[in-house]
């Protein structure tokens, strides 16, 4: 009987064993397919968008991207490194282009309406390489001298997509609207001759509206 009694223990302790859920892994990579299209605004004209100024070059890319730290101040925000590929439909005026990027993104997931539709922000500092000066960024400079390598920034806001249609399936898709900067940083990536012959700062250059759908998995 107590061998019996040991057996209906061990398949039991067995079962119980089997149900015990294992804890969903983690989605630490993400991918956006994105479109944006050039303006003549400088940064602090896009981010208060009263009159924007569009221009005929568009550039379609994807960004590539994994959380290199996740949950910081108390699960609020995540550190994420993307890179970037980007094609530049010039319209005509000039040579299409490509432009590589590198970023490193501060993320913040934490807003008091996220139980109606969860929302990130995102700002990103990092790097651009053009193959081309890009047209928009000629037309924001009035012609003077650009750089091939520069810095890069993207001013991001994302709303879950889930939340917003209504599907389970959509819950880890993001609508992603945001901006894009190429400049000098005053200067700090590179100077420019003038007609006087002096050096000056690099200062503003390749801004753009962008949209996308991210996708963590």
């Amino acid at each position: 009987m107590k061998q019996v009694l040991f057996s209906l223990l061990l398949v039991l302790s067995a079962q119980a064993t089997s149900l015990v859920v294992e804890p969903a892994p983690k989605k630490l990579w993400e991918v956006t397919p994105m479109m944006s299209v050039s303006t003549s605004n400088n940064v602090g004209e896009l981010l208060v968008p009263i009159d924007p100024t569009l221009l005929a070059q568009f550039s379609y890319g994807v960004n590539v991207g994994r959380v290199i730290k996740e949950d910081i101040f108390d699960g609020k925000g995540d550190i994420v490194m993307t890179l970037g590929a980007h094609y530049h439909d010039e319209r005509g005026v000039d040579h299409n282009t490509a432009q590589n990027t590198i970023l490193f993104k501060a993320v913040w997931k934490s807003f008091p309406w996220n139980h109606k539709v969860r929302t990130i922000a995102e700002v990103g500092t990092g790097a651009s390489y053009t193959w081309r000066i890009l047209e928009g960024e000629k037309q924001n400079r009035s012609g003077r001298e650009s750089r091939n390598l520069l810095n890069y920034n993207e001013f991001s806001l994302g709303f879950n997509l889930g939340d917003l249609i209504g599907f389970d399936s959509l819950d880890d898709s993001w609508l992603m609207l945001g901006i894009m900067h190429r400049s000098g940083a005053r200067g700090v990536w590179g100077s420019y001759t003038d007609e006087d012959g002096s050096e000056q700062p690099m200062k503003g250059a390749y801004n753009a509206y962008y949209s996308g759908v991210k996708v963590r998995f």
